[in-house]
């Protein structure tokens, strides 16, 4: 069942330039829904949640290990979900805790900016995206399958905060089409005959639902229900096998992680627990075609089968780009995972594998990953919970990569034990952030000796600090320049300095050297 309320019917087929997120859609979808139906939609002053919730010279952002960095690297800072911030508490694994949030890195893996979240939340698929034409941070923050989509502006205010009908979303998708509306997963737990899976009659699934929003409004458009369009029987796993999955109220046989528009304007969807790829027809709810899984329309050529895949997404007319874990979600692992472009023949109904690249070392992942195109020709890939981020020129090479910390487990999929932070998706973007707070200056002692920590939480220009000092805060004069070094720079204070009761300073300066920014004088 296709569910469009009164709002009308949708329809995203119109002319599409291009694909994927990057799509230029031309759809006509009626307004003016019930505010019963509506998204909950609210502007940054309704909400507790801000970037600044926790004081700038308190966060504790991990950074990330470069393990690589070759000619032909693309500029741009790295968008990951770091952390794992109470999965010591969440599983009683007794692993160190590390802060969890959404997190900017340069290349050089230094901590660009941190919004650290609750210690009973997570956070995923972080990123840039465009909204109303402007760029904008995205991210979906909460518990595994209860929780909201936030959009911040470039001062990382948050102006948007959405979960489709007002209940919650979960964190496989948040996708922003150009215009103006967004993907949005979420989960329902419904009665489910699960007799084909060897399961009871009367059972119960965690059935997974994709909604389309308009985010400017608030009206819900589109609610897709699995159950209703696919059968239980799709799913590669026995109920057996769903139940012994951990981390779930209920089964998930029609488990959904990813979607995107296809060249059409209608939806790609990813159906991890059925090993297939699902077109929707974006009018009528229907399933255009599948492929993979147990009901295929295409036949798959040699090594386009793929498993437990995530972040299917078409880069030109006929040709998807997906992340293979190549490992069913109850455990069976096929091989290492990889990245494949697989074309579609739709009159001979065929798919071929173009190309596939795994890491180096063939590592596997169970949970999470992405692909991102980049415009060079690159490709961009986050490994999920092997802790691994990789950039690919476009010959195969590895031009750039780096590894997360490896002292908590990501939560989101419930993969306990993976020994890695993880990240749901990883992004190369580009993004200029103007943070409407203003530096700080920490002090600290070592050996009776001050060390200044500047800290300006996701100032993007900054490329020096000029540090200052006198008697007096009316009485500074330059002391030294040194080079920023991360969101928390340490900055040693020379030994021929006075310290005792001497104020501070610091001056952020830009790649000109133009002052951008000032701390307040603080005394040691």
């Amino acid at each position: 069942m296709m569910r469009l309320h009164h709002c009308g019917l949708p329809n995203y087929r119109g002319m599409v330039r291009g694909f994927g997120v990057g799509a230029v859609v031309l759809v006509s979808l009626a307004t003016g829904c019930s505010s019963s139906r509506q998204v909950s939609s609210e502007a940054a002053g309704a909400l507790a949640q801000d970037a600044g919730s926790i004081p700038q010279t308190q966060l504790a952002a991990p950074p990330l290990t470069v393990t690589a960095d070759a000619p032909g690297s693309d500029p741009g800072f790295v968008f990951i979900n770091g952390g794992g911030a109470g999965a010591a508490n969440l599983f009683g694994n007794g692993i160190p805790e590390i802060a969890s949030g959404p997190q900017i890195l340069d290349k050089k893996g230094r901590p660009v900016w941190f919004l650290q979240i609750p210690n009973d939340q997570d956070a995923g698929n972080f990123q840039v995206q465009t909204y109303q034409g402007k760029p904008v941070l995205t991210w979906f923050q909460g518990t595994k399958l209860a929780g909201a989509d936030y959009i911040a502006d470039t001062n990382y205010k948050i102006i948007k905060k959405i979960t489709p009908h007002g209940t919650p979303s979960d964190f496989h998708e948040f996708r922003i089409t150009p215009d103006g509306r967004a993907l949005i997963t979420s989960v329902k737990t419904i009665d489910a005959d699960l007799t084909g899976i060897g399961g009871p009659k009367n059972g119960k699934i965690n059935n997974s639902i994709v909604n389309v929003v308009d985010i400017a409004s608030g009206d819900t458009v589109l609610e897709w229900d699995s159950a209703q369009h696919l059968p239980v029987t799709d799913s590669a796993l026995s109920y057996r096998d769903l139940s012994n999955i951990p981390g779930q109220a209920a089964v998930a046989p029609l488990h959904i992680n990813s979607v995107a528009l296809d060249p059409d304007g209608d939806l790609l969807v990813s159906v991890r627990a059925a090993n297939e790829l699902v077109a929707v027809d974006a009018h009528t709810g229907a399933v255009k075609w599948k492929l993979g899984g147990k009901d295929s329309t295409f036949t798959l050529g040699p090594g386009a089968d793929f498993a437990g895949q995530h972040d299917p997404q078409f880069v030109d007319a006929n040709t998807i780009t997906l992340f293979n874990n190549n490992v069913d979600l109850g455990g069976t692992r096929h091989g290492p995972s990889s990245i494949k472009w697989i074309r579609l023949d739709h009159q001979a109904r065929t798919a071929t594998l173009v190309r596939e690249w795994t890491q180096p070392d063939s590592l596997g992942t169970f949970t999470q990953g992405s692909v991102q195109s980049l415009p060079s020709g690159n490709t961009f890939t986050g490994w999920g919970d092997a802790n691994r981020i990789t950039e690919f020129a476009a010959d195969g090479r590895v031009v750039w990569s780096a590894s997360q910390p490896e002292n908590a487990p990501q939560k989101l999929e419930g993969n306990v034990g993976s020994g890695g932070v993880g990240t749901y998706r990883a992004f190369l973007q580009p993004w200029t952030g103007h943070p409407t707070q203003k530096p700080e200056l920490a002090i600290t002692s070592s050996n009776a000796r001050p060390t200044l920590h500047a800290v300006w939480n996701g100032a993007t220009e900054v490329t020096h600090w000029k540090v200052l000092t006198g008697p007096t805060p009316d009485a500074l004069k330059p002391l030294l320049t040194a080079p920023w070094n991360g969101l928390n720079t340490p900055i040693p204070i020379p030994a021929t300095t006075p310290t005792a009761g001497t104020y501070f300073q610091i001056q952020a300066l830009d790649k000109n050297g133009t002052t951008v920014g000032n701390s307040d004088p603080t005394k040691t």
